[in-house]
């Protein structure tokens, strides 16, 4: 669910990331569709059914998420491993009765998903997250608050996203992490236009598509 290139994944783990957003697909776009301005939604889109009949896209299965469902946080399995061996308590929470660190190593380090999280069973994962909210904006709709709310990072002179790097550290503004050396950006809508182009594809910030706009609350025990 979450992008690890970028750290996405531990921000959430860490309750530094509270929002994500997912384009509204282009099919919605090939149907009658139209768009309303609300007080509960900065926009809602409906799209019209076979029978004449308009729909909330959010409460369509265009919206890959609903309010107040549970969505398992995707880890590889060889990253759970490692965290067994921190937090037994928390990971072995959703593994069978009686399985073990060696049972699990033995069992699933052959498996895709121990080394890609796309291929891991939701049921094996020992953190969640609920829905608490979805809304429909133009990408660029979103505030320098709600940027850091998508784990945008704040240093002492600018706003930072672990993984996206200087080029050259001796005349660019950066904050030195463990992973290198991060370009530093004035404001935290900056920094998260730069992380919306590395994820997906140059210019998406420029062209402003409709998103889905989650709010998310990680669950605790």
């Amino acid at each position: 669910m979450f992008n690890d290139r970028f750290l996405l994944t531990q921000a959430v783990l860490e309750g530094r990331k509270r929002q994500t957003r997912r384009f509204v697909p282009k099919a919605v776009f090939s149907l009658i569709w139209d768009v309303e301005e609300t007080f509960e939604s900065p926009k809602i889109i409906y799209t019209q059914d076979r029978y004449g009949d308009f729909w909330d896209i959010r409460d369509t299965s265009f919206a890959q998420y609903k309010k107040g469902e549970i969505v398992a946080i995707a880890q590889r399995y060889s990253d759970m491993y490692i965290g067994f061996l921190y937090d037994w308590e928390t990971y072995k929470r959703n593994l069978p009765a009686g399985m073990s660190v060696a049972d699990f190593r033995k069992d699933l380090e052959g498996e895709k998903g121990w080394n890609n999280k796309m291929f891991v069973k939701p049921k094996y994962m020992p953190r969640r997250i609920e829905i608490t909210d979805v809304r429909i904006q133009c990408l660029q709709e979103i505030t320098d608050d709600e940027c850091l709310l998508e784990g945008i990072q704040e240093a002492s002179i600018g706003f930072y996203v672990d993984g996206l790097k200087v080029r050259n550290w001796q005349k660019e503004p950066h904050r030195e992490t463990e992973r290198g050396c991060m370009k530093l950006f004035p404001t935290p809508r900056d920094a998260y236009a730069h992380l919306i182009d590395a994820l997906s594809g140059k210019g998406t910030w420029g062209s402003n598509p409709y998103v889905f706009a989650y709010d998310f609350e990680i669950l605790e025990d």
